[in-house]
């Protein structure tokens, strides 16, 4: 109990580094940034106050198009706060919350995976968020919010979850409309996952009952990106495809985490995170064949299986990396793609288990 505490501090400290550069600078500087602070501007002039000036100039949007949440969330608090103080918080929200929901979401399935969620603040810090992707990363936070929410909440239907759970994913909705289809899909997957049920026809009832309530709960924000899809001409063709090499470089040099300078002084860190990962990923695989041998050798059928869903996790990684590489650059696919097979990918590692060096080494 008393390392359980240690740990638990530790990572808080993590947590609390990891907003020094916003608490120690009156302005957090990223290339965007200032047009959502403008854009809260506008819509705290034409809603909370309604400005004539403004609103001889802009208007709100008729269609609920998604990427609202954060410039919602800044207006609001411009009413209080000046507008740096108001993307502050903004930040903070992110930088505490999101850590702190993945980490909750591993460990309902991998206790043990307490070092392996330290990976998250390393890419909560990632190049989008310095270019000012404030919703899409928002949208992130609140997918780990949604899917920590669902597992261990709404393994059954009532007033109260669904009501939960259809405001979150309004809020995934309105803040990425990648993150909410990536959302939805990984929420339908995880209802599949039941424990401590003995019987086949209650688990059944249990998996359609939990789908119901996803469906039901999803419908209003599937209904709005139906509408924005068919009122918005939102395809963008954007730039070609990136040269392999030029793909298989930012790979390797886990390009998402290279925010402010992709020199070589910098990728030195990138590349010792890489091999990093290829260490465990050697480690699991000499683990899987060891039991795989000792299984053929007592002439009984193999003991160990991987549990579905960290396999779940790693081909999802897969999806986005097969995506990264064959998909053309319009709107800077590729770099969401990567941060989202690096995210899946550690969310992998942190749902297994390993021997103790690996714990060690990792930390």
């Amino acid at each position: 109990m008393k390392s359980y505490k240690t740990e638990l501090i530790l990572f808080y400290v993590l947590c609390f580094i990891s907003i020094l550069p916003i608490l120690f600078t009156r302005y957090y500087v990223t290339l965007d940034g200032s047009s959502h602070i403008y854009n809260a501007n506008l819509i705290k002039s034409l809603v909370f106050q309604s400005d004539l000036e403004t609103m001889k100039l802009f208007q709100i949007n008729s269609i609920a198009v998604p990427n609202w949440m954060g410039h919602f969330i800044m207006a609001f608090l411009r009413i209080f706060l000046p507008a740096f103080l108001s993307e502050k918080i903004l930040l903070l929200l992110y930088f505490i919350l999101t850590p702190l929901f993945f980490r909750k979401f591993i460990l309902l399935f991998n206790p043990s995976g307490k070092i392996f969620t330290y990976f998250i603040f390393l890419f909560t810090h990632n190049v989008l968020l310095y270019l000012g992707f404030f919703n899409m990363m928002l949208g992130i936070m609140f997918l780990f919010i949604s899917i920590f929410y669902y597992h261990k909440y709404c393994q059954i239907f009532n007033l109260k979850r669904f009501i939960i759970l259809t405001l979150l994913l309004l809020i995934v909705y309105f803040s990425h409309i990648m993150i909410f289809a990536i959302t939805v899909c990984f929420l339908a997957i995880l209802s599949f996952y039941i424990s401590d049920i003995h019987s086949n026809n209650t688990l059944r009832k249990k998996i359609l009952n939990r789908l119901m309530l996803l469906f039901l709960s999803a419908l209003p924000s599937l209904i709005l990106a139906f509408k924005y899809f068919i009122l918005v001409d939102s395809i963008d063709e954007g730039e070609p495809q990136l040269p392999f090499v030029k793909l298989l470089t930012e790979f390797i040099n886990v390009q998402p985490l290279l925010t402010l300078s992709g020199n070589n002084p910098w990728k030195i860190y990138t590349n010792i995170l890489f091999i990093l990962f290829t260490i465990i990923i050697i480690s699991r695989i000499i683990v899987l064949v060891k039991k795989v041998i000792m299984a053929k050798g007592s002439n009984l059928r193999p003991k160990f299986k991987i549990p579905s869903f960290k396999v779940v996790c790693l081909l999802t990684s897969f999806v986005f990396l097969i995506l990264y590489f064959i998909l053309p650059n319009g709107m800077m696919i590729s770099i969401r793609l990567l941060l989202l097979f690096y995210l899946f990918f550690v969310m992998w590692i942190a749902l297994n288990e390993y021997p103790k060096w690996i714990h060690v080494l990792t930390f």
